[in-house]
């Protein structure tokens, strides 16, 4: 796998194809707000969800998400 290490400032943004879009809105005290602008059908999951062993249609359901 390869990676892109890349610095941005607040209000900056990374594309990544032409369907996704990330945004750095704000950074304050080490914590870094992130808005992450991507087509219905794009799973969007944190790590620790993705690596989590739930079944992803049990975590929609929680979420009162359905995919």
């Amino acid at each position: 796998m390869n990676a892109l290490v890349l610095s941005r400032k607040a209000g900056e943004s990374i594309n990544i194809g032409d369907d996704v879009v990330i945004k750095i809105e704000k950074i304050k005290g080490g914590f870094v707000k992130v808005l992450i602008y991507a087509p219905e059908e794009t799973l969007i999951l944190r790590t620790e969800l993705a690596e989590n062993k739930y079944n992803y249609s049990d975590l929609f359901l929680h979420d009162g998400y359905s995919p």
